[in-house]
This record gives structure tokens, C-alpha cells and sequence, in this order.
């Protein structure tokens, strides 16, 4: 009888959870009903506001001042990096957290557009990490020189953060066939991370993919 009783309670709850204080339906974002724009303020209890403005208006700022660092960033290294190819890499790294901060932002006031917009945001951090490594590669004068550096004493693997913990790992010599390696290494990112963002997405739009849950019959 208690059972019946708790089902009947619940149900009830559930019925009660069905409509949005202004009596709409509410948007089921889990299984791909995404509102809009309009729609998404709309559906927000008024006694809400009175937190929900002051949170969007800090991420605003925060966004903005993202923005100002990479403006101030950007003419910094402008006027002071010589080298053309290394003044363009180091402006790509530093622009990461502007487009991420935008891009973050555009999806908590379009949730529409948040495919597309962490689709784009992940393929740029992937580019940058590929800049990075060239970057690294050109403050030791280009691949020549690097490999005549580093070829001189063993390179060690347990790095932080990951490896770190695995002492036993061997000290390798850096050779070209190890650096083509570590090249095709930095390479993969570029093109698997944009993959699978843009599968995941494709997935998400058709219905077959739900971010965070996880079932056998999925």
C-alpha cells in the first residue's frame, strides 16, 4: 500500500514539475529540446531574475575583460615580436581564451547555437596546440637545430601531469624518426578532436547521442 502511495506521491510531483510557473511547457534540453533565445527568458520565474541577471552580467564582464587582455596582449606582442610567423602563432595562443569566452557566452544566451559554437571553439584550441608546437620548435632556431640540441642527452617521458607517477618509463634519444612521432602526435589533434566534436554533434541533432547519460540500449 506504501508503495502505491509513493508512486501516486511522485507521479503528482511530477505533474506539478510538467509546467513552468507562467503555466508554458518547459523545454526538455536533455532529450533535444533546445529553446531559444526568447523562449529560454521567457520560461524564467520572475522571483529568479533577481539572481539570474547579476550571473549573466558577471559573465559579461568576465568576457569583456578576456577581451581587453587580448587586445592588450595583441599590441603588446605586435609592436615587440620581429618575426613575422612567431608574432602570428603567439597571437593565435593568446586569442584561446578570448574565443572560448565568447563562445561560452554566445551558448548561455543562444543554447541553440551551442553545437555549433563548441564545435568551433573546440577546433581552434586544436589549431593552437598544433601552433604551440611549432612555436616551440621555432624558439630553438627551427627542427635543424632542435634535434642537434636535444639529440645530445636523453629526453625524459615521465612528465608531468600525467607520466609523472611512472618512473620506470625509459629515457629515450631524440631522433628524426622520434620527432616525425611527436609531429604526427601534435597532428592528430588537429584532425581527431574536430572529428569527433563534429560526430557528437551529428549524433546529438539526430537524437541518437545524449551528452551524459549513458545506457545499454543507447
Amino acid at each position: 500500500m506504501m508503495d502505491f502511495e509513493n508512486e501516486g506521491k511522485l507521479s503528482a510531483d511530477l505533474d506539478g514539475m510538467a509546467t513552468t510557473p507562467n503555466g508554458s511547457e518547459p523545454f526538455d534540453c536533455l532529450h533535444g529540446d533546445i529553446p531559444s533565445t526568447k523562449d529560454l527568458f521567457k520560461n524564467v520565474p520572475t522571483e529568479r531574475y533577481k539572481v539570474i541577471i547579476p550571473v549573466l552580467v558577471a559573465c559579461g564582464l568576465l568576457c569583456l575583460g578576456t577581451l581587453v587582455v587580448f587586445v592588450y596582449n595583441f599590441t603588446t606582442i605586435w609592436r615587440n615580436v620581429v618575426c613575422k610567423s612567431r608574432r602570428l602563432r603567439l597571437l593565435v595562443l593568446c586569442a584561446t581564451y578570448s574565443v572560448f569566452s565568447v563562445a561560452s557566452l554566445t551558448g548561455i544566451f543562444v543554447p541553440r547555437a551551442e553545437l555549433l559554437v563548441d564545435f568551433m571553439a573546440a577546433t581552434y584550441l586544436s589549431f593552437a596546440l598544433y601552433q604551440l608546437f611549432f612555436l616551440l620548435v621555432g624558439y630553438y632556431g627551427g627542427e635543424h637545430n632542435l634535434l642537434n640540441t636535444l639529440s645530445k642527452e636523453p629526453v625524459r617521458v615521465n612528465r608531468m601531469p600525467l607520466t609523472c607517477c611512472m618512473p620506470c618509463l625509459p629515457h629515450i634519444q631524440l631522433t628524426r624518426k622520434n620527432y616525425t612521432l611527436i609531429k604526427l602526435g601534435a597532428l592528430q589533434i588537429v584532425v581527431i578532436r574536430p572529428l569527433d566534436m563534429f560526430i557528437s554533434s551529428v549524433l546529438l541533432i539526430n537524437g541518437t547521442f545524449v551528452a551524459g547519460v549513458v545506457r545499454a540500449d543507447a
